[in-house]
């Protein structure tokens, strides 16, 4: 839950959410007693890594179409 919490904070690295993925999984499987935590860090991690995927996504295209077309329009 931790790492899903950083995930939050700090999604713009990538590497939390992976931790909290990979950590909630292993916490299933070896832990019963912490099933809500586990449970709580899986869905922090996999909607922060869907929302700032979207976020990297949609950057990368935005700065690619600006680019293209304000290569073309620089003559008047």
């Amino acid at each position: 839950m931790v790492c899903g919490i950083a995930s939050v904070i700090m999604g713009w690295l990538i590497l939390p959410q992976l931790a909290a993925i990979i950590t909630g999984h292993l916490a299933l499987r070896r832990e019963p007693s912490g099933k809500g935590m586990s449970i709580s860090g899986l869905v922090l991690g996999y909607l922060c890594l869907l929302g700032y995927g979207a976020i990297w996504l949609l950057l990368i295209i935005g700065l690619t179409v600006a680019s293209t077309t304000g290569a073309n329009s620089g003559t008047f």
